[in-house]
């Protein structure tokens, strides 16, 4: 016969739990979204141009009138396509930010599916400045904080805030900035 285990693990009381609550999150710089329209017009220039030398290629074997209304049809829908993945970028970039706390940070994300990701500072393992060609042109750096359980990442912040961010997550989470 086995003896009771001393180990327990009852329920908690959730209003007790922390609460991120109402507070103020960190908006991240507008130029973020010149870098999302930079993307999508590249992206939807690239499919045109796809697009356009198919219609052509269509129209070789097929009556024109045949290819041109399925190229205009395609070239609506690229349009239509792209509009839509403005109006996404536009609200993706109002919801984006982060919160810094005295001891984790956070950062707020999504637009049809909302997500809010935390960090404690004491289970920091390594904070990183990121910056493509592209947001380098435009003055903005990405943030990678990472811990055992995975990592956060800020994009389109200024170069000075992610600088002064990235600082003051080494300081509180007491890493080495050497190896930083």
């Amino acid at each position: 016969m086995t003896e009771p285990s001393s180990i327990s693990n009852d329920p908690l009381d959730n209003t007790d739990l922390p609460q991120i609550g109402p507070q103020h999150f960190e908006r991240v710089d507008p130029k973020h979204l010149t870098a999302g329209l930079v993307v999508l017009t590249a992206t939807a220039a690239t499919v045109l141009a796809f697009t356009i030398a198919l219609a052509w290629i269509v129209s070789l074997n097929v009556d024109g009138s045949v290819a041109a209304k399925i190229g205009a049809l395609l070239v609506l829908l690229i349009l239509v396509g792209s509009a839509a993945q403005f109006l996404y970028l536009r609200a993706s970039l109002s919801r984006l930010g982060y919160l810094v706390r005295e001891r984790d940070i956070s950062v707020r994300r999504g637009v049809l599916v909302r997500t809010v990701q935390t960090i404690p500072f004491a289970r920091v393992q390594n904070v990183r400045a990121q910056r493509g060609p592209l947001e380098r042109s435009l003055g903005l750096t990405s943030l990678v904080v990472t811990s055992a359980g995975g990592s956060l990442n800020i994009p389109g912040l200024r170069d000075s805030a992610a600088q002064a961010l990235k600082e003051l997550v080494i300081d509180r989470s007491g890493i080495d900035e050497a190896d930083q």
